[in-house]
């Protein structure tokens, strides 16, 4: 989509802590945390914070397509050998890609007869949608896994032969043929037969390991015996035709060993599980349980936390993961990684809005579901609770320098109308006039600096302290994160600069006209 600069999806999740109180468990892609992660610099570095998550480069399992595929081609061949077997068997092809975040996506190819006839499997990527931008985020994928369901003949079972003659990448947007994928380096595949029962007792299901092989010719080539339809003692066979289970054939690329799983943590979530950096805790992903080494911590993260009045008594904090890792730790036991729930945008400086309003008009999102940071922004900021109480911060300001500006020059002035007759015997015994204005000007140069050292010091404690308490959610409730008061060195200055300029402009002013020094003597004498 115009106006998105990088995208990463987000698996959710929550974990149940002890005092009944819950965390939300983050997975998002390490790479989009060290520079689209919207986090605030007080609360923690984004490429310290994505290196805790992923402490060695992240490895793609698979093989790999070019980054710009807009479709996979397999050219492949099955064909029943060792002897006549009567009508060919025609199992259903699955072929699994993996994207660069670690989600499996499932292409399912139709039937594949074994009549031993080549035929091109076409496998479409997102890249090669109608209307889909050249660009895709979750690119670039692999192949990572071939599946075939066959139906178990119920007279006698038949040898089958899978072939993968060539493999080829077509780009997006192109019709041509493509161009032929290498293979890398230490390619190999390993495969499974799974017959899809479980035994009497209620055991695992019956895998047989399958030998699979790789040429500089042939990418793949693997032979599996089908086996017959099962059959109990009670009739001829357990299953109708088309009831049976069927024969699980799973051919995948081998994958180097998973990642260690790391996870950085809030400190309320140190608070609430007892854990500290360095302790390994359970995380529950979808239906299973992994374990994930707590590698650092930090102040909050984005979109998790308690919002309302209450909240915070059962808010157990954030744990925050890479999607990658956690996939990966998924595939090694054999399990189904959840599909991510949300996708996380990074747009254009003020394409914010265009963004969010172009994905509200299209006919498959609900705009309920869409969260533009910006729009949420700018509705707190002219929220009337959170707006009011910040404006009569900012009139106090301004009202407390117009004070003190007020205040310097009537004691400033106060002071020279007090030493007049002093500065006066001092101009009659010949003290240059220039001399005198200087002296006045360090006089009460000290006073303003003690005054531009206590105030701004005091100033600054007392907006840290009572700023907090004073901004507020449209709910009432204190945000979160918590606010952050920053005082911007050049406003200050400049604050500071029009409080000292009125004193010092009338200091010299009084220093610098010209009197006779005899009538403010005899004034004084008079007196």
């Amino acid at each position: 989509m115009e106006g998105v600069r990088d995208a990463a999806p987000v698996l959710r999740s929550t974990m149940d802590l002890a005092a009944d109180r819950t965390a939300e468990v983050l997975a998002v892609d390490a790479g989009f945390t060290a520079e689209g992660l919207l986090l605030r610099e007080d609360l923690g570095g984004r490429a310290e914070l994505a290196r805790q998550l992923r402490p060695a480069p992240a490895r793609q399992a698979g093989l790999p397509l070019p980054e710009k595929t807009g479709r996979a081609v397999l050219t492949t061949r099955l064909k029943a050998v060792g002897g006549d077997h009567g009508e060919p068997l025609a199992p259903r092809l699955t072929v699994v890609v993996e994207d660069r975040f670690g989600t499996r996506h499932l292409v399912h190819a139709g039937e594949l007869p074994a009549d031993g006839r080549a035929r091109d499997i076409e496998v479409p990527l997102a890249t090669g949608e109608p209307g889909a931008n050249s660009r895709d985020a979750a690119a670039p994928y692999t192949v990572a896994e071939l599946r075939l369901q066959v139906e178990q003949p119920f007279e006698r079972g038949q040898r089958h032969e899978l072939t993968v003659e060539r493999i080829r990448a077509v780009p997006a947007g192109e019709d041509g043929a493509g161009a032929p994928v290498p293979l890398p380096d230490g390619f190999a595949w390993e495969g499974l037969r799974d017959t899809g029962e479980e035994p009497l007792e209620g055991g695992p299901p019956q895998l047989t390991p399958l030998e699979p092989a790789t040429t500089a010719r042939t990418p793949l080539r693997v032979t599996y015996r089908t086996g017959v339809a099962p059959a109990t003692e009670d009739s001829l066979y357990r299953f109708e035709p088309g009831a049976s289970p069927g024969l699980g054939i799973t051919v995948a690329v081998k994958r180097p060993g998973p990642p260690k799983l790391t996870a950085v943590a809030t400190p309320r979530f140190l608070a609430s599980s007892g854990a500290k950096t360095g302790s390994v805790v359970d995380v529950p992903v979808g239906a299973e349980t992994l374990s994930a080494e707590i590698t650092g911590t930090v102040e909050a993260v984005p979109t998790t936390g308690g919002r309302a009045p209450g909240d915070s008594a059962e808010d157990g904090g954030a744990l925050l993961l890479d999607l990658a890792a956690v996939n990966a730790a998924l595939h090694e036991i054999g399990a189904t990684a959840p599909v991510p729930g949300e996708w996380w945008l990074r747009t254009a400086p003020g394409d914010a809005a265009r963004t969010a309003a172009a994905l509200a008009a299209r006919p498959d999102t609900d705009p309920e579901q869409i969260t533009d940071r910006q729009a949420i922004s700018e509705r707190l900021r002219d929220d009337p609770l959170g707006a009011g109480p910040q404006a009569a911060l900012l009139a106090v300001a301004v009202v407390a320098a117009a004070l003190a500006a007020v205040g310097f020059a009537v004691s400033a002035a106060g002071s020279l109308r007090e030493r007049g007759a002093e500065l006066s015997v001092l101009r009659a015994l010949g003290a240059p006039r220039r001399q005198l204005a200087r002296l006045i000007a360090v006089e009460q140069a000290v006073l303003i600096g003690i005054a531009l050292l206590v105030g701004p010091l005091l100033g600054a404690l007392l907006a840290r302290a009572v700023v907090p308490l004073v901004v507020l959610t449209g709910e009432a409730a204190r945000p979160l994160p918590d606010v952050l008061v920053e005082l911007p060195a050049g406003q200050v200055a400049a604050l500071l600069a029009g409080v000292v300029a009125v004193p010092l402009l009338i200091v010299a002013a009084l220093a610098l006209r010209r009197g006779d020094p005899t009538v403010t003597l005899r004034h004084e004498g008079g007196r």
